[in-house]
């Protein structure tokens, strides 16, 4: 596991990404973090 990985925010182990840590996830890979038009979390699904 490299340092990027190592060195991200915590998130638990739950099989869902907090939505309060998800702004910090985001930021830290680089990621720009954008809500829908309504305020709503728009997350990609695999």
């Amino acid at each position: 596991m490299g340092p990027l990985v190592k060195q991200a925010p915590s998130i638990g182990n739950e099989d869902v990404l907090p939505a309060d840590r998800e702004e910090a996830v985001f930021k830290h890979y680089g990621l720009r973090c954008r809500p829908g038009g309504a305020g709503e979390r728009r997350l990609a699904r695999r």
